[in-house]
């Protein structure tokens, strides 16, 4: 079955920062380890050096240092 269809894209989200707001995309690339910058960001917690996450939310009240990193890739390292 050369032109089989198995299924359709309704829409294209992109989330460059992870555990923030996406974007949605017309076309995108896709690369051997997803979409091109999807999640290659995030906020990286100063005091655990661990990334934050949404369901992890901190309270309001807490100030807390954090940096941006981005991730490597496996070719760069």
């Amino acid at each position: 079955m050369p032109n089989a269809t198995h299924g359709s894209v309704a829409s294209l989200w992109r989330y460059p920062v992870k555990s923030m707001l996406g974007e949605e995309l017309s076309a995108i690339e896709v690369t051997e380890r997803g979409l091109l910058g999807d999640r290659a960001y995030a906020l990286v917690d100063s005091a655990d050096g661990k990334a934050a996450r949404a369901s992890c939310a901190r309270r309001p009240n807490t100030t807390r240092s954090a940096s941006v990193s981005t991730r490597q890739s496996s070719a760069a390292a």
